[in-house]
This record gives C-alpha cells, structure tokens and sequence, in this order.
C-alpha cells in the first residue's frame, strides 16, 4: 500500500525528483513510454549538484520536447511504501511543477515514444496510486480549487494576455462550455461586487458580450472571483489589418452602435461622482511633466490640455466601457463583435470613451476609427465633439508614457510612439480634427 503525503517545504537535500504537470493550448500533456500502454506526467530523478528547479525543466525539455514554457513549483510530495521506482519502501520526496508549454520541438528521449495532448486525463495511468492524488492536490492548491464549480473544470488556462491586475483564466467545463475566470485580491471585494454588478446591468441591453455566471469569494477567503461567460471568436486588433477598408469602417460602425447602446443605460444616481475628472488629468498631467520619461517637443500639448481642461464633462454622464478599443472586441464567426474586459468601467463624460482610437485603434485601421465615430452620432457630429475629444487625447498621449513606467521600457517605447503620432495628427495640437479625419 502507497501512502501519499504532501508538504509546503521539505530540506533541499531529501528532494530525489521532479514531476510536472503540464498542459498546451487548454490541453494535458502526457507522454507514453516505450515499453509501456499506459500514461503519465513528465518527471525523472534529480543529477547529482542539480537544482531541482532546473531538474523539472530539464525532464519537461527531454521527455516532451518542450522549449518554450512556463514553470513553477505547487509543493513537494512522498511517497512511502514499495513500488517499482522505490525497492525499499522508505519515505522519498520529490518537487510537484506545473507547466504551460507554448511551444514543442519535436525531439524527445529515446525512452519515450510520443507525447499526446489530452482533452480529459487519462484512466490509464501508469502509477494509478500516485499521479491521479497529483492531479487532485494540484487542483486543490489553485486559488480557484474551493470554488463549487470548479469539480466540473477540464481545463483551466492561465491567460497572460493584458495589462488587467487581475489573474485570468480560460476555461473548458466537461460540459463543452468555454468560461472566463477573473480572480482578485479579497480587500477588492467591494470593488469587484459592483463591478459584477455592472457587468450584469450591461448584459440586459441586447449586445455580445462576455455575460456574467457568478460572483463569489476563494482561496480560503483570500480571493473574489467572478465567472463570465467565453466570447469565442478572434480579438478584433489581429483581424482588422487584414479586411478591406470597407469591412473595416462597416465594422467601426458597428462598434460605435455597441457603444452608444451601453452609454444608453440609466445611470443610478448614487454611482454619479460628485467631481469631474479635470483636477484628476491635470494632477496626472503634473506627475507626467515631473517625470523622467518626457517628450520632446511637448509644451505645447501640455499647455493645451491646461488651457482646454474645462472643456470635458459638459455631457451627461454615463456608464462607461472604460477601455473601448479593438484589443477588447472579440469579431465572432458570424460578423458580430463581441465586447470583453469591462474591469475599467466607470461613470463619466461619453466623450472620452473615444480617444483609445487614437491610442490603439488608429495604428490598425483609419476606417474603423471614422466609422465608430460616425455611427455613434447617428452620421451628425456635434460641433463640440471634436475639441472636447482632443483635450483626451493630447492628455492620454503624455500621461500613458508615465503609466506605462510600472510595465517596462517595452512599453514605454511603445506609448512615446504613439504619442508622436498623435503629435502628427493633431499637428501638436493646433488643430481640433485629427489629419486622418
């Protein structure tokens, strides 16, 4: 009889092996032995002076061919009692991984004769007594494994994907439903309850959307979770480039029809904020010009969102999207979009929802951008529309290279980009009318 045991930490020096739980692209990876009909999870013992660590890369490398991946350690188990890898029946420890492999390269040890990727876990498997308490142990040690639901999880899929704080997952139920799992700390439970609520109020105005399923609390109370549902399809910012110009304003102008039905809601009267944002953008606006990452050339920007500040919020507020951009549509298999991540809504002037166009949507497709703009205003452009908008983006263009900072040079270069190009387009704010208009 094995007697399993799992441990936080153990000494470093009793640690004989690493095995690695390891999925792909929302399936299990499992590999089949030569010699044998059965199944299991990458592993193998640890070289003499090897950090175990590098030992679970090393057996994920020979026995998958794994070369790109992610990896890191759940606990350490024992096994006590004989088996065919353990003749005295003594206590032996070893390193529980996980792994998301992104890419194969095809070669493996000679001792394995393929690698399979799995939709279900196999029954088969070659140490029955081990590998399935492996699983469940795993699986209890996700932030997400208290949650009821989660007993009907296939595959749970970490998504990397976006500059959300919240830890994301993709999942695959056994019953061929796809599901989108948000986890935040517990000190947002107050936040992240009214942002379900939101969602919820959201999804009663008849657009595709990522529709709310449940709310609730995990992690033995250190996590808020909220289950959506999955908009299958591809995000709108890969499929743009490729379509026509005259798909892409088609679609423009279906997103700007989504938006003018979501700031078409009711707004309570208690989620209305006493204050518009300009004091807000202007302290934004100060840490930016304190900053070691300013731009050249940029007085005149900065003294025009200081001159023009009082412009904004002269609309009736509205419920926001908060982040309304081609990178947080879905375009679905029937032509539809699909509108996800509402994590940033708010309550504010409408106007504003528009200048991610020419933060992120403007580098992908012009068409798109004017179509939005002309469906929303029902082709009848208030004459205001355009000043107000180029406060947004002359203040977006400068303080996004400062909130771009906490993320990395990458994408600090990457907003200076933008910026210049909205320089350009706005010929440093001389103009209220983009040139591309």
């Amino acid at each position: 009889m094995l007697n399993i045991k799992f441990y936080d930490t153990v000494d470093d020096a009793v640690l004989k092996f690493a095995v690695i739980i390891s999925q792909s692209d929302g399936k299990w990876v499992l590999c089949k032995h030569k010699e044998r009909d059965t199944y299991e999870v990458p592993g193998g013992h640890r070289e003499a002076g090897e950090d175990i660590l590098e030992t679970a890369k090393r057996e994920l490398q020979e026995e998958t061919g794994a070369v790109k991946f992610d990896i890191e350690p759940v606990c350490v188990y024992s096994v006590t009692g004989k088996n065919s890898l353990n003749e005295t029946g003594e206590e032996t420890y070893g390193l529980l991984c996980f792994a998301e492999i992104m890419e194969f390269s095809g070669e493996l040890e000679c001792e394995i004769e393929k690698v399979e990727l799995m939709d279900e876990l196999p029954e088969n498997w070659t140490y029955p007594l081990i590998q399935p308490k492996l699983m469940e142990e795993w699986r209890r040690r996700q932030a997400w494994g208290d949650i009821d639901s989660s007993k009907e999880w296939k595959i749970i899929q970490k998504i990397t994907k976006g500059w959300s704080a919240d830890t994301k997952y993709k999942i695959f139920t056994r019953q061929g439903e796809t599901l989108l799992l948000r986890l935040a700390d517990i000190d947002k439970y107050d936040e992240k309850k009214k942002e379900f609520d939101i969602i919820t109020k959201y999804s009663e105005i008849g657009i595709p959307m990522s529709m709310p399923i449940d709310f609730g609390v995990c992690n033995q109370n250190k996590s808020v979770y909220m289950i959506l549902t999955w908009v299958e399809g591809q995000d709108l910012e890969s499929v743009l480039p490729g379509l026509s110009e005259k798909e892409q304003f088609a679609l423009g102008r279906l997103a700007g029809d989504i938006l003018k039905k979501i700031h078409s809601i009711y707004v309570e009267e208690e989620d209305i904020p006493t204050n518009t944002k300009a004091d807000k953008k202007i302290l934004q606006l100060s840490r930016y010009e304190s900053s070691n990452v300013r731009v050249a050339n940029d007085e005149i920007a900065v003294k025009y969102v200081k001159e023009n500040i009082h412009k904004i919020w002269k609309e009736k507020p509205v419920y926001q999207h908060g982040d309304f951009h081609p990178g947080n549509l879905i375009y679905m298999e029937n032509g539809e979009i699909g509108v996800i991540d509402f994590n940033r809504w708010e309550v504010g002037d409408p106007y504003e929802e528009f200048y991610k166009l020419e933060s992120f949507a403007r580098e992908l497709s012009i068409p798109y951008c004017i179509g939005q703009i002309q469906a929303y205003f029902n082709d009848n452009i208030p004459e205001d529309f355009w000043s107000i908008l180029a406060v947004y983006v002359a203040h977006a263009s400068l303080f996004s290279i400062k909130w771009a900072e906490k993320f990395g040079q990458t994408d600090i270069d990457a907003m200076v980009e933008r910026c210049m190009v909205a320089f350009e387009d706005y010929d440093y704010f001389r103009r209220d009318i983009p040139i591309w208009y």
